[in-house]
């Protein structure tokens, strides 16, 4: 399941950038927190490969809202060094 919403975030970022030449393709889940709101809010860390710059492997960030009528990526982002550190300076 949180694959199909990673790959949403994904898919969202490689149809906006397309003519950047940017292209990821999803490896793995890292970590999901969910939210109860109108409908389920995930918080999703993961990592894919990014095509466009070699197939570097970088670790992402998205929220994703599973909502009754939709899903939709709401926030997509690379996770920062500080993240990776567990803190920030």
């Amino acid at each position: 399941m949180y694959k199909r919403y990673s790959q949403l975030a994904i898919d969202e970022y490689n149809r906006r950038f397309k003519d950047a030449n940017a292209e990821l393709e999803f490896v793995k889940v890292l970590k999901v927190i969910d939210q109860a709101t109108n409908g389920v809010r995930y918080y999703i860390t993961f990592i894919a490969k990014d095509l466009g710059d070699g197939g570097e492997i970088k670790t992402y960030q998205a929220v994703v809202l599973d909502g009754i009528d939709s899903d939709a990526a709401k926030i997509f982002r690379l996770k920062s060094p500080e993240d990776e550190r567990g803190k920030a300076n």
